[in-house]
């Protein structure tokens, strides 16, 4: 696991495609052959990192948006970011 911090900037791997399926956002990784599915959330953080959002910039969005603490939106971002990088599904660069 990776030790984000909130200047870590954040965008998609070279290889991995999205598609909005309904509410949600489904990442495909033609290189390896598997599929994420992200939740409502999932796709709006999705959106943000294909901006080259830093976690920071993510958390701050999230808490703008929904009744979420700043430790609580940054644990919650760095949750999922964890899980993406470690299925190759983003890269991370300070």
């Amino acid at each position: 696991m990776t030790s984000l911090s909130e200047a870590t900037r954040l965008r998609p791997a070279p290889n991995v495609h999205s598609r909005t399926v309904g509410n949600e956002m489904v990442l495909l990784d033609f290189a390896r052959g598997e599929y994420f599915a992200l939740d409502q959330v999932g796709t709006e953080i999705w959106g943000l990192i294909e901006k080259q959002a830093t976690l920071g910039e993510i958390a701050a969005q999230l808490v703008s948006r929904y009744d979420v603490s700043q430790i609580e939106a940054l644990r919650d971002s760095r949750a999922l970011l964890d899980e993406l990088l470690s299925r190759f599904l983003i890269v991370a660069s300070v």
